[in-house]
């Protein structure tokens, strides 16, 4: 199909090409595997990364890779552009290119002006979208609203026993630390989340409409208002106002067992146990021997993410009536790491330029570890989720008016040359050119990964990183 002539595309070939489902072309058709999150399919961005931060939104038929304010679109041209030039511009002969390949991809006809038709070679394995009318619930507050409701939500929670020797032990964080920074325990009851819930909004006086986290489920006896969660720690994120404006889940056990046939399974640690639904023992063993087959079923490990977002979205055929996501309308939130005897003294709404030096900026990964390494510098740490979104901190670094930034990913990141290394690679080159450009030093922190992944756990041993500068 690109040998064809050069003609005119036909207005009937780019509508169809407009109306191509996305999330479809991207699994079908590019071979993609996305990972549903509320009402996004996410995905690898180009280069790799540890966690998937380019988001699909079928019902809403875009797309948007977070970590690049300039990349994103409204139809598989432009997704196929830039899974394939790694840019989302198309013009002359790259855009004849694009429009052959999606319609070769994605099994329908090319048609010309003059009457040519070119068929396809394979099944069509793309449908049209199906656009669902956005009724404003899935959008979350302003920081302003968010941050009342999380800090209020937060003074009602407290620390488990396990939780708090978590911090003391295994993080080396003193429980006045912990305390003033207002990590929290998350049950793993649906029943204790729905009372906390009812308590938070009782607190406030409204609903949670528009807060992550938050949901209208579908009950026995009409809606009620609660809020998703499993067993694990409640890690607030920032901003440069200290107004709390998203929350993740640190999870105690990330990992899911899924089985087939008539069986279910218990975790017990590290080991697992099955049995089937009328209580008879079936196997044990430990998860690293999983995938296993026994009679009537089978059960295979499901390696997840430790850490998760605060954020529900509607769902109805989960019974999730209205929700919330952390990353609409705007990206997903960084966090400002402080030492934590400024953040005892720090009021919401002051701007962090005006009560502290922030001539020294570092840019990391992880809230945790930057509240960690702030405490250790007594300078500030602006982190995000994953490496892969580091270059949204770039602005934000800027409003603090820094003189000096310091790179600071994760040494298995600086390590890896494929996937995530990519991704560091593409940092450096990107925050080269744009602090250069606005007379900002340059450093970059590496360490050895056998003395630790994390900046916090090499502070806390005592090391310090070694310092290259940039330009």
């Amino acid at each position: 199909m690109t040998d064809a002539p050069k003609k005119r595309i036909s207005d009937e070939t780019m509508e169809m090409i407009r109306k191509l489902d996305i999330k479809e072309f991207a699994e079908n058709a590019l071979g993609e595997k996305l990972k549903r999150e509320g009402t996004a399919y996410m995905a690898y961005r180009n280069g790799g990364e540890n966690n998937p931060s380019v988001a699909i939104v079928p019902s809403k038929h875009y797309w948007k890779d977070f970590t690049r304010d300039d990349i994103g679109g409204i139809e598989v041209l432009s997704y196929f552009a830039y899974r394939m030039w790694d840019t989302v511009e198309l013009k002359g002969e790259r855009f004849t290119t694009a429009v052959h390949q999606v319609c070769a991809l994605a099994g329908i006809p090319l048609k010309y002006d003059d009457g040519t038709v070119i068929q396809p070679t394979t099944d069509r394995c793309v449908g049209e979208v199906v656009l669902v009318e956005d009724d404003g619930s899935e959008h979350k507050q302003s920081p302003e609203v968010l941050n009342d409701y999380y800090r209020g939500l937060l003074s009602l929670m407290h620390l488990t026993d396990v939780h708090r020797k978590h911090f003391e032990e295994e993080r080396r964080i003193p429980i006045e630390t912990v305390k003033i920074r207002s990590y929290a325990s998350m049950s793993d009851n649906p029943q204790d989340r729905y009372k906390l819930a009812r308590d938070v909004i009782k607190k406030l006086g409204k609903k949670p409409e528009g807060i992550p986290g938050f949901y209208l489920a579908q009950g026995e006896y009409g809606p009620y208002w609660t809020m998703l969660g499993r067993e694990g720690i409640i890690v607030p994120f920032r901003n440069l106002f200290n107004q709390i404006w998203g929350l993740q889940l640190r999870l105690d056990d990330p990992d899911t067992i899924v089985t087939t046939g008539s069986i279910r399974a218990e975790k017990k640690g590290d080991l697992v146990e099955l049995y089937d639904y009328g209580g008879q023992f079936l196997w044990s063993g430990k998860r690293s021997q999983l995938p296993v087959s026994v009679s009537g079923g089978s059960a295979e490990l499901i390696v997840g993410n430790r850490y998760r977002w605060f954020s529900k979205t509607k769902d109805l055929k989960r019974g999730v009536l209205r929700g919330a996501t952390i990353s609409m309308p705007t990206p997903a939130p960084y966090h400002v790491a402080v030492p934590s005897r400024l953040l005892e003294c720090w009021e919401a709404g002051e701007h962090l330029a005006e009560v502290y030096d922030t001539e020294t900026v570092w840019l990391g990964e992880g809230p945790l570890k930057g509240d960690i390494a702030a405490d250790f510098t007594d300078q500030i740490h602006l982190q995000t989720a994953s490496v892969s979104a580091m270059q949204s901190l770039f602005e934000p670094a800027m409003q603090l008016g820094a003189k000096t930034v310091i790179l600071a990913p994760d040494a298995d990141a600086q390590t890896k040359l494929e996937n995530v290394g990519k991704t560091v690679i593409n940092l450096v080159e990107a925050a080269r050119e744009y602090f250069t450009a606005r007379g900002v030093k340059l450093i970059f922190a590496t360490w050895s990964i056998e003395q630790s992944k994390g900046l916090d756990d090499l502070l806390n041993l005592g090391f310090r990183p070694n310092f290259l500068e940039l330009n």
